[in-house]
């Protein structure tokens, strides 16, 4: 945000091709928020943070398939 629009334009389309984003929510709020969200795109997918070892499994299947595909890594620890 600091370089505003001081910075290179993408060489690729993030939004192009096959894609989910995974929100995490909790139990007591996830109604409201797949509501909101779910106006806005298919492709978005909330889910319980109670349930985080199906949402890893999901993302393992994904590093499998390869490709081009994008995935944060949001347990990584710098």
């Amino acid at each position: 945000m600091e370089e505003g629009g001081a910075v290179d334009a993408l060489t690729w389309n993030p939004t192009a091709g096959d894609w989910t984003l995974r929100v995490p929510c909790d139990n007591r709020n996830i109604d409201w928020v797949k509501t909101a969200l779910g106006s806005i795109s298919p492709r978005i997918k909330v889910f319980d943070v109670a349930e985080t070892d199906r949402a890893e499994e999901e993302n393992n299947v994904a590093v499998q398939k390869g490709g081009d595909e994008l995935i944060v890594d949001w347990d990584l620890r710098g």
